[in-house]
């Protein structure tokens, strides 16, 4: 039972994240380019899980821009009858 537990809460905790736009870096870009991406997460779930996907979207953020990033928009919206929070971003460094 106590393995049942285990998993159930695994399943739940996932994190059910897609960086949907990547930020694209190019050596031709205009002085002062910043790369900007979109990343989504599921936005179903108790509270606790809810927290747990957005510090996955900021884990991703971070590393999608090696460092510095600035937060544009945040919405809400439907994708295939779930819901999600889509985070536009701006890389800063």
């Amino acid at each position: 039972m106590k393995h049942l537990i285990i998993l159930f809460t695994l399943l739940l905790t996932c994190s059910c994240l897609t960086n949907v736009v990547r930020p694209m870096k190019s050596e031709f870009a205009p002085v002062g380019y910043k790369p900007k991406g979109t990343i989504k997460y599921l936005a179903n779930g108790a509270d606790f899980i809810i927290s747990g996907r957005r510090e996955d979207a900021f884990r991703e953020m971070y590393r999608a821009c090696n460092g510095k990033y600035s937060i544009n928009s945040e919405m809400l919206g439907y994708e295939y009858n779930s819901q999600y929070i889509f985070i536009n971003y701006q890389c800063e460094g």
